[in-house]
């Protein structure tokens, strides 16, 4: 991200290979990254919270901004909140695992949409996949997917979620279904618009117009 750059690195050599493919690496030299709560404690090894960093390389705040703003954006010690969750094992590898406003809140337990995405992408017919959590009055939110298909694809919509739901564990279920849709509202870049399809959802416009 603009406001902070390169900061963390994978480090490969011939004595020592990378634990894990999925670590988004170390920290850089020069910088300083923390994991805290909405708190702003601290978090432990293997605790997922926000992503915070400070170093040269990090801006210091925003010009002519000031109060709130700055507060939501920069600790009062001087991290720059990245809206980003993530955690760090013993070793001091981190592992990135959502933005903190995608992440589905299921009975107080983070649900990573992105983790529920990329099984949806493996099954053959799967072009394209988003997941997002909507609102459930007994578990807070449930995740719910919504898919485009491979033209001539003959899949329906239960077969989709069967076949996450048998790849994932229990609280991780798409217990708000799976979608198939004409088409997901992209950005210019081609990433889903996440905010468009809750946005749709809350007016009745989705999915039946698309």
């Amino acid at each position: 991200m603009s406001e902070c750059g390169w900061v963390t690195n994978v480090y490969i050599s011939e004595s020592k290979c990378v634990p894990n493919v999925e670590t988004i690496g170390k920290v850089n030299p020069g910088v300083e990254i923390k994991i805290i709560d909405n708190l702003e404690n601290s978090l432990p090894p293997n605790s997922i919270g926000q992503i915070c960093i400070r170093g040269d390389n990090v801006v210091p705040g925003y010009f002519g901004y000031c109060g709130n703003f700055v507060h939501e954006h920069i600790t009062n010690d001087g991290f720059f909140k990245t809206g980003d969750l993530a955690y760090y094992d013993k070793n001091e590898y981190f592992y990135f695992i959502d933005r903190c406003k995608d992440v589905i809140n299921f009975n107080s337990i983070i649900v990573s949409p992105v983790e529920l995405e990329k099984v949806l992408l493996f099954h053959e017919s799967v072009v394209n996949a988003a997941v997002i959590g909507v609102e459930d009055e007994d578990n807070g939110e449930i995740p719910m997917g919504f898919v485009t298909i491979k033209s001539g694809a003959q899949v329906e919509e239960q077969e989709l979620m069967d076949y996450v739901n048998n790849r994932v564990n229990r609280i991780k279920q798409m217990r708000g279904g799976v979608k198939i849709v004409k088409a997901l509202p992209l950005t210019p870049l081609g990433k889903v618009k996440k905010a468009d399809i809750k946005r749709m959802i809350k007016n009745g416009d989705w999915p039946g117009n698309m």
